[in-house]
């Protein structure tokens, strides 16, 4: 429970504890510096904009239920007497229960992942959440105070300095009709932040994205004149109607023996305020990019996304005609959001015709932009609409087509440049290719994109358009593989004949290359094909055509052997045309999984449908052949190619269906090996899920096998 005290004025004082992160919060921002010291001004312009967008968000087309017949709009008024800074906004406002949780208690969370990410003594330039954005009054305040009107609400006043309470109390004074005052109590090293001039300047610099009007209240006196006898001189009309309304205060408490000789032509002090509006000027993204300078789509950018660095790249759009809109798209750096793409968080804002309508990342630009931040300003889309009825609206259609363009455009710019390409893609390559799925329409587009290591490339990525300017004269495939890791690969069986051939292969590990490369299939009408699935067509000559067919009528008994023992192992054995130094190798049908595929998605388990095919130049295989030739039903060739199946899924990185079986064939080879006797129990191992039946009669048997 919060402690109470009262005072004479005011009523009932209530004393509440900040939340430690807030505490800390307040503290370190008493104590931190800005490189730039006016950024508390944008910070603090930037919590009250958001508050303001929030109304008009809120409402959304029930706009009747707030009033906004007056035009929302943000004062600024210093005042060097009382070394007080104050804003006022004509929003909500604040009940009672919001003042202790919107500014004591709601930031806990972000207000700690600020502090763990600040190094002590760092220099602050951005931060992270626009409700912290209230704290960094701390930098140049010592005192915060809140006066606040909700229409449901008392009129309270909300006051901390810099510690770990602060009070709310009911306030009597000048009644707000609605809205909130943040008066800053400056330090006296800040003083100099009460200057007009200054603010003015500070705030035409950072008030590009913020669309209410923001008017800077000054004292300004004007010197009028007296004539001799002490008397005002008429005024001019203009004068008389500029200043008529205004009190004219007299200077000191002369004697009545100088007063005639000093009233002679003697020029009177009065003070009135006016108001200057600040950010009267188009918003930066509606304005000839040949007037924008760099600096200031860097201070949009950090604005927009409050972002401690500088964008990648940038895209400044403008449309006239019936579809009339403009835009600035901005690349970040670095990805701000887990690998996984889960995020939704808004990236860009929507405004129409200069007023805020929402915020929004898919209405106008697919899932997988949704990295892209910046701002949309349309002249045609109507300020009351809503989600649903945006996604049917066509007017939203045309324009993110055309978005969708001007950003690949954008990313065909940053590709010119091979090392900021190379930076681009190592975060957002996974973007990419979700776009490969996402958006058929530029699925062309996309592929040129892409980067990928080669067998050729080594360290380097290249494109495909490389890849297709190195294809030999008789090669009519693009040939990938994919696989866990490149090392892997390199050391597959699959690769052995297309390297032997001089044939670049491209290399893929990622998890989701296996459907980006069933998406793509072709790039310029050249087919792409994986190493390791069935029907691998490498460029061979007539004399090797023969001998392939030879092979195949030679080995077909083995084939047909090899089937018959590995059972629904695998759909069928053949004779492989991409081997060279490995005896078998395991395969996948065209319109299965790969193995890799297989390995992420089941855990290893070997589940789908395989093909396993056999080096017809292979000792192993022809030793095969020669006893199946003597014998199809040798109890010696069961086991080994039992084993060499086995070898092979362990091979493909896969998991085996008994490893125990694998591991009693493995021994009774090692007791072979040895020359020992070799001796199995019935139930010691299984094969397929089933009782292997078969022993070895003798050691004389192995030895007339081998």
């Amino acid at each position: 429970m919060p402690d109470k005290e009262m005072t004479a004025d005011s009523g009932q004082v209530e004393t509440f504890t900040f939340d430690r992160e807030i505490a800390q919060l307040i503290n370190l921002f008493g104590h931190m510096f800005y490189t730039n010291q006016e950024l508390f001004l944008r910070e603090m312009l930037y919590y009250i904009s958001e508050v303001l967008d929030k109304i008009v968000y809120g409402s959304g087309t029930h706009l009747t239920r707030f009033d906004l017949k007056k035009e929302l709009e943000i004062k600024i008024i210093p005042n060097k007497k009382d070394r007080t800074l104050t804003f006022i906004d004509n929003g909500y406002g604040m009940t009672k229960e919001d003042l202790v949780e919107n500014l004591g208690r709601s930031a806990k969370l972000e207000a700690k992942e600020f502090i763990e990410k600040i190094q002590p003594g760092a220099d602050l330039f951005m931060v992270s959440d626009y409700e912290l954005s209230f704290y960094t009054a701390y930098v140049v305040a010592d005192k915060v105070t809140v006066v606040t009107k909700h229409k449901d609400d008392k009129q309270y006043v909300w006051e901390a300095s810099s510690g770990s309470s602060f009070t709310i109390r009911p306030d009597n004074g000048e009644p707000l009709s609605r809205g909130t005052k943040i008066i800053l109590h400056m330090k006296e090293e800040f003083i100099d932040y009460l200057e007009p001039p200054k603010i003015k300047k500070v705030v035409k610099r950072y008030s590009h994205v913020i669309t209410y009007t923001i008017k800077l209240l000054v004292e300004k006196k004007r010197d009028r004149e007296l004539d001799g006898g002490g008397e005002e001189l008429p005024a001019t009309d203009t004068e008389e109607k500029e200043y008529s309304k205004y009190k004219i205060e007299e200077i000191g408490d002369e004697d009545d023996d100088d007063l005639e000789e000093k009233m002679k032509w003697k020029k009177m002090k009065e003070t009135h305020a006016i108001e200057g509006e600040s950010n009267r000027t188009k918003p930066l993204w509606a304005r000839n990019p040949d007037e924008i300078t760099v600096n200031q789509y860097k201070e949009l950018y950090k604005v927009l996304t409050n972002d401690c660095e500088d964008y990648m790249g940038l895209k400044h759009i403008s449309v006239d005609g019936p579809l009339g809109f403009q835009a600035v798209l901005f690349i970040p750096k670095r990805l701000r959001y887990h690998a996984t793409r889960t995020n939704k968080n808004p990236g860009v804002k929507l405004f129409v015709r200069r007023v805020f309508v929402m915020d929004t990342w898919d209405s106008f630009l697919p899932e997988y932009l949704n990295f892209v931040k910046g701002v949309i300003d349309s002249e045609d889309l109507s300020g009351t609409i809503t989600c649903e009825m945006l996604n049917r609206n066509r007017t939203r259609m045309a324009i993110r087509q055309i978005l969708v363009d001007k950003c690949l455009d954008l990313f065909d710019e940053i590709a010119e440049n091979e090392e900021s390409f190379n930076k681009f893609y190592s975060e957002y390559s996974v973007d990419l290719k979700n776009g490969i799925h996402e958006d058929p329409m530029n699925r062309a587009r996309l592929s040129n994109l892409l980067r990928f290591h080669t067998s050729f490339t080594g360290e380097n990525r290249c494109s495909f358009k490389d890849y297709v300017g190195r294809m030999k004269e008789n090669q009519k495939y693009i040939y990938y593989i994919i696989g866990e890791s490149r090392e892997h690969i390199i050391n597959s069986e699959s690769v052995e004949s297309v390297l032997q051939r001089g044939l670049e292969i491209i290399y893929l590990t990622a998890a989701l290359d296996e459907y980006t490369m069933q998406a793509i299939q072709e790039f310029n009408g050249i087919q792409l094909m994986s190493v390791c699935q069935e029907g691998l067509v490498l460029p061979l000559t007539e004399e090797e055509e023969k001998k392939i067919q030879e092979d195949k009528i030679k080995f077909e008994k083995l084939c047909r052997v090899m089937k018959k023992i590995l059972d629904e192992k695998v759909e069928k054995v053949v004779i492989s045309n991409r081997l060279v130094g490995s005896p078998c190798c395991i395969t996948t049908p065209q319109d299965e999984w790969t193995l890799n595929m297989e390995r992420v998605m089941n855990s290893r388990r070997l589940l789908g449908k395989k093909h396993l095919e056999i080096n017809p130049d292979d000792s192993i295989i022809e030793k095969f052949r020669q006893k199946v030739e003597v014998d199809e039903d040798d109890k010696t060739v069961r086991d080994l190619v039992l084993l060499m199946f086995e070898t092979a899924i362990m091979a493909s990185d896969l998991l085996l269906e008994n490893p125990q079986a694998n591991i009693s064939r493995t021994h009774r080879m090692i007791q072979f090996a040895l020359g020992l006797e070799v001796y199995m129990e019935e139930s010691e191992v299984q094969m397929d899920e089933r009782t292997l039946d078969d022993t070895y009669d003798s050691d004389d048997d192995m030895d007339d096998s081998f």
